[in-house]
């Protein structure tokens, strides 16, 4: 999960084109195990093995997963080729796309399916083979949990170290959604020109590709958003297509810094009488009044959308966003030069944490809350959890599938273990505005909560007062830049927090900083609750804490795992670890 971080689906590639027959090689694969890194010492070691060059097509046996969801194949030197969209099971061509480690593995994206596995199904949404962002879409339900889950096994086994035979007790079944439809309660889209150049549409960017776009909404909208969501897509649409002013907000052009319209952002809630309100937030670069007054009519059309409760315009700096990177696969790839200058190849933050863009999705860039102008409407949504309302700005953010996050939250809440007498101090790491440690406040003492962002802190802050939750309180730093301690934690001073009985980590993708878990090891609380978006980097925190890597400080034993479905469809999975300590 992560508080205040953009979740963000995977896709697939865009539909290959036909290859030259001169550059077919049928190739069979045997049995391996699903993982990149033991994949790569599996394919260095078979040197004997004839290695496909870029282009060629393959005809491959899918045998298990790599972390991430890619099919894992072998060919019969040992070679390994990693496949999108290939599963266990089925027979496949497939299109090389790059060598990797230094030759010793491929990459490829599937052509067509030979022989399907037994648990393929028909994909439901029409956007399915380009768009990608529903990556397992054609794959039966129940047997995408089964996936899910052996994932969280393979990591746990390979990464964490947890011994083969208790991993499968340790590691709980895969908590279903739901929902497989229309669950997410917020997508963000691109803006892109029209054909010959002229107009604009709106849709998902391929995976990989920051050029291309899958028109959405004209006429099939998008089947993991509210339908609220489509409506506002083809209200947008219309007057782009009927205004006469609207020659004015060309699509913004991320290689040059030219152009006005960058995304388009979707949030919807439900209120207090179960009808569906939507927030809309446009990101744009204007460069006068005549712009402004075009991006105001925009935003006053799409108001009258039914259900639109507010829109707002985020401010995006006019200049490149992406680089020409020669010799890569992806031409273009993000951080801008040259032009009007550029973003020098940073990574962009929004909502106070590191986000790359993923298919399915926009451009994946974000900006603070200080660049938000409301154009209509209030500025922030009310979403409710677990009885607890949160007030979310532009920036926020909050679990895309609100019913699921219930699930989560119960879970995490369970993992805590309170002792139901209220004496249990919790020290809520990456708390973001406040999700987790405000909806586990009424069991616990006291929670503390840690986050980097100011505005989420500010927001923390005003959602525990409009809850009425009187024993949380939360502090800013920054969880990668400590030394020796968390500030204030186990002192003794008036302002000093207490010993934590229970620490709750909800980092990004990229896990806890090395120093992060150095610093948990040594403050000591008796049980740790590390809530993950990536079981490897999670796995690998996990073998840190355990001391498994040295080090001074308690030593945590992992008590138990459950994985939990967030983003059906598609092979991301969250998990909650429970660590309890073993020793001083």
């Amino acid at each position: 999960m992560g508080a205040y971080r953009l979740g963000a689906l995977h896709a697939l590639r865009a539909p290959l084109l036909a290859v030259s027959a001169r550059h077919t090689r049928r190739y069979m694969t045997r049995r391996m195990p699903g993982t990149a890194a033991l994949a790569t010492a599996a394919s260095s070691a078979a040197g004997q093995s004839e290695v496909p060059k870029s282009g060629d097509v393959l005809t491959l046996e899918c045998t298990s997963l790599a972390f991430g969801g890619r099919g894992v194949c072998k060919l019969p030197g040992g070679f390994v080729v990693f496949c999108d969209r290939a599963v266990p099971g089925e027979t496949l061509e497939a299109r090389v796309t790059s060598l990797k480690g230094g030759g010793r593995f491929a990459e490829a994206t599937k052509v067509s399916s030979i022989s399907p596995c037994e648990h393929r199904t028909a994909a439901p949404c029409p956007h399915f083979e380009r768009c990608g962002g529903c990556t397992w879409q054609d794959i039966a339900y129940a047997h995408q949990l089964t996936m899910k889950r052996d994932q969280v096994v393979d990591v746990m086994t390979r990464v964490a170290k947890v011994d083969q035979t208790r991993v499968q007790t340790i590691v709980g079944d895969c908590i279903p959604s739901d929902k497989t439809e229309r669950y997410r309660n917020k997508m963000e889209f691109a803006f892109g020109p029209g054909a010959n150049g002229r107009g604009v549409v709106i849709g998902l960017r391929p995976s990989g590709n920051h050029s291309d776009l899958v028109e959405i909404g004209n006429p099939d909208g998008c089947l993991l958003q509210h339908p609220v969501a489509d409506e506002v897509l083809r209200g947008c649409r219309a007057h782009l297509d009927s205004d006469g002013k609207s020659f004015l907000l060309d699509a913004f052009n991320r290689r040059t810094g030219e152009g006005v319209l960058r995304s388009l952002t979707v949030r919807v809630a439900v209120d207090e009488n179960g009808e569906a309100i939507a927030a809309v937030d446009i990101a744009a670069a204007t460069r006068g009044d005549d712009e402004d007054a075009a991006l105001r009519g925009l935003a006053e059309a799409i108001a009258r959308v039914r259900g639109v409760a507010s829109v707002v315009r985020t401010k995006i700096p006019p200049k490149p966003e992406l680089r020409l990177a020669e010799g890569r696969r992806q031409g273009w790839v993000k951080g801008g030069r040259g032009g009007r200058g550029g973003s020098g190849g940073k990574e962009s933050r929004r909502g106070g944490r590191f986000r790359k863009s993923g298919a399915g999705e926009a451009d994946g860039e974000g900006w603070s809350g200080e660049d938000v102008e409301v154009l209509s409407g209030a500025a922030t949504l009310p979403m409710k959890l677990r009885g607890v309302t949160f007030a979310l700005s532009a920036p926020s953010f909050f679990q895309t599938n609100t019913d699921q996050a219930e699930k989560l939250v119960a879970a995490v809440e369970d993992a805590c273990g309170f002792s139901g007498d209220g004496t249990e101090v919790v020290l809520d790491l990456f708390c973001g505005v406040g999700t987790l440690g405000l909806c586990v406040a009424k069991k616990a003492k006291h929670v503390f909560g840690w986050e980097v962002v100011p505005e989420a802190v500010k927001d923390a802050e005003r959602n525990a007062e409009a809850n009425g939750i009187t024993n949380a309180t939360f502090r800013r730093g920054d969880l990668a830049k400590l030394k020796v301690s968390l500030p204030g934690v186990g002192g003794k001073g008036s302002g000093d927090i207490p010993k934590p009985d229970i620490v709750i980590a909800d980092p990004a993708r990229a896990g806890m900083d090395e120093s992060l878990v150095k610093v948990l090891r040594s403050v000591g609380a008796e049980r740790i609750v590390y809530v993950s978006c990536n079981p490897a980097t999670q796995a690998r925190d996990l073998l840190r804490l355990k001391g498994g890597d040295g080090g001074e400080g308690s030593r945590y034993d992992v008590r138990y795992c459950t994985p939990v479905d967030m983003f059906p469809h598609t092979p991301h999975v969250e998990t909650v670890v429970v660590l309890d300590r073993i020793s001083i």
